[in-house]
């Protein structure tokens, strides 16, 4: 959470309706990342404490280092996945439990994604998975469902997911390292999985689950200047 209290509870509610498979347990925990005071009192006011550890970082660590916060705590607690998911996205009672049968299906998977799909209307699929052009240094999307599943059938060592909604093995963490802190915000998504690839692990996309999230209806113009910024470094980060 980031001065957005109202979509981290909303997310919250979504995830703690999860219909999970027989013996799966959920630890959840919110972490807030640097928010004003008010918003982050009325996180602490909205929030059920019997369900969710809320976790505070005074000041605003980055995408990154704020999710390395609950990927260090679930290995404290030996989990088997963390599944990291952004506080303006809204998940289905199935999401999750689809997303664990990807990885009990395929032992070499190291982070499997839904579909993400525009909050606005439900139906315009945002993202479906990608693959590294290397040559060309950029990344071709998938359009649709069926040019998804051909793209990491046929590029697996190349295949990447976005950041929204991974869930993630934790021995594959536990192989690769953490998210890369120097990022910031934007392409430690497109690092991590390359990470996997290299270490013999793949990135997948579970085509039968999906997730809501939010999208800015002007893209580029709604956007502040450090999102600019961030994405010019980060592309030649790595």
């Amino acid at each position: 959470n980031w001065n957005d209290e109202a979509s981290t509870l909303r997310c919250v509610r979504s995830v703690c309706d999860s219909v999970l498979p027989n013996g799966a347990m959920i630890e959840l925990f919110v972490l807030d990342n640097g928010s004003a005071t008010a918003d982050w009192t009325s996180l602490q006011d909205g929030i059920d404490h019997s369900a969710v550890t809320l976790i505070r970082n005074e000041t605003n660590t980055g995408f990154a280092a704020g999710h390395n916060v609950a990927i260090r705590e679930a290995t404290k607690r030996n989990a088997d996945y963390m599944w990291l998911l952004n506080n303006d996205a809204v998940v289905k009672s199935d999401t999750l439990a689809t997303l664990l049968m990807v990885h009990s299906t395929a032992p070499d998977c190291g982070v499997v994604s839904p579909l993400i799909y525009a909050m606005h209307d439900g139906k315009t699929v945002d993202f479906a998975g990608a693959t590294h052009d290397w040559a060309n240094l950029k990344s071709l999307h998938a359009g649709d469902l069926a040019s998804a599943e051909k793209m990491q059938t046929d590029h697996p060592e190349d295949f990447w997911v976005f950041g929204t909604a991974p869930l993630l093995r934790m021995t594959a963490l536990a192989d690769i390292g953490l998210l890369d802190e120097k990022y910031f915000a934007y392409y430690e998504d497109d690092d991590l999985c390359t990470r996997l690839a290299r270490a013999g692990w793949s990135s997948k996309m579970a085509l039968a689950a999906a997730i809501l999230h939010h999208r800015r209806k002007a893209v580029y113009l709604e956007r502040p200047a450090y999102f600019f910024y961030l994405m010019a470094r980060n592309a030649r980060c790595g």
